[in-house]
């Protein structure tokens, strides 16, 4: 009964002092994690981005006075704000928020952008193989360009939709002008019969 007694009054006494080793632990700095360092987002997180407002990136610009477990820092708006140290490190060591370097975001962002357009370009030929139209067309179309006897859909695909469309409309039927902003072509009754360009 003694034993336990005093197990029981060595742990309560001792308790404080572990749980203090455990928060100071949690809120020990971060080697990466210094005043002047500056991060941005690798990936989403709500939590992070209400605090942060929409900012690419921020700065840390030193401790918060009135809480010694935030930071101070400063957004890529240029707004300051505080927030917590523990979200900033437990992001750090999860990736959520990686070293700023302009650089390095250029490239990756390059690359995204290079991602998608070949997404895009993959899809666009995708569904222009589906339509099935000869192959001097096909071949046309996925070349960006466009040809005599070609459909409105065909000029479409190749060239995009037009900035303007002048319309005629007659006993003979309908012509139309479509306008870029090189050249104008010449429809009727939705088949291109002429090509005006400037050069």
């Amino acid at each position: 009964m003694t034993t336990q007694i005093k197990l029981r009054v060595v742990g309560v006494v001792h308790l404080p002092i572990i749980l203090m080793a455990c928060l100071s632990s949690a809120f020990a700095a971060h080697p990466n994690i210094t005043v002047g360092s500056t991060w941005w987002l690798a990936s989403k997180n709500t939590a992070i981005e209400e605090i942060i407002g929409g900012s690419k990136w921020f700065t840390i610009t030193g401790d918060a006075t009135d809480d010694p477990y935030d930071y101070i820092i400063r957004l890529s708006t240029g707004k300051s704000t505080t927030i917590r140290k523990l979200v900033v490190r437990e992001a750090v060591e999860s990736q959520l928020l990686v070293p700023y370097d302009p650089e390095v975001k250029k490239r990756q962002e390059a690359a995204a952008a290079k991602a998608a357009a070949n997404a895009a370009r993959a899809a666009h030929v995708a569904t222009v193989r589906l339509k099935k139209w000869p192959q001097d067309i096909e071949k046309a179309v996925l070349d960006g360009k466009v040809k005599i006897g070609m459909t409105e859909e065909q000029v479409s695909f190749a060239w995009g939709k037009p900035s303007k469309v002048n319309r005629t409309i007659g006993r003979w039927g309908t012509h139309e002008q479509w306008v870029y902003s090189n050249a104008y072509l010449y429809f009727e009754n939705g088949i291109l019969t002429a090509l005006q360009d400037s050069r």
